[in-house]
């Protein structure tokens, strides 16, 4: 082997380990300000519970079940009103986020709030019956974030 090859492959070689370094760089780097981003904002813990209306042409019914968002029967262009209690043992971001066919009705009276340690908040949940909805049942999941914050 001669000098003039074995310094080229000294030199691809070199080359080689350098491009791999920076790589590696940019990839460690990037993880770091995924992590340092989203470090704030990750779910401590969430809550699910059910909830349910039955929309009728004139009657109205109440269910007094504590243990999910039931709103009974309401009747076209009715209200209702029901309410649950949250609290966290850590400082956190809350996020209330309906789903279901229900969402479109249903609206709270605080979301996307900060709730401090030991904090008991009441959120009321107001479902509002438009006089163009449809009769019949509807239901959903109500999901409760507490965000890192």
């Amino acid at each position: 082997m001669n000098t003039s090859s074995t310094n080229k492959k000294n030199t691809e070689n070199k080359s080689f380990y350098r491009y791999a370094l920076i790589l590696f760089m940019v990839l460690i780097i990037g993880i770091s300000a995924t992590i340092f981003w989203y470090y704030d904002y990750y779910i401590m813990d969430h809550v699910e519970f059910m909830s349910s209306v039955t929309i009728t042409n004139a009657t109205v019914g109440i269910n007094t079940n504590t243990s999910s968002l039931q709103f009974g029967k309401i009747p076209l262009e009715g209200v209702g009103t029901r309410y649950f209690k949250i609290s966290s043992k850590r400082r956190a971001l809350v996020r209330i986020i309906p789903t279901g066919n229900i969402t479109p009705f249903i609206d709270f009276s605080e979301n996307d709030f900060i709730l401090d340690p030991g904090v008991v908040k009441t959120i009321n949940a107001t479902l509002s019956v438009p006089q163009n909805a449809t009769i019949g049942n509807y239901s959903g999941i109500i999901k409760v974030y507490f965000y890192r914050k």
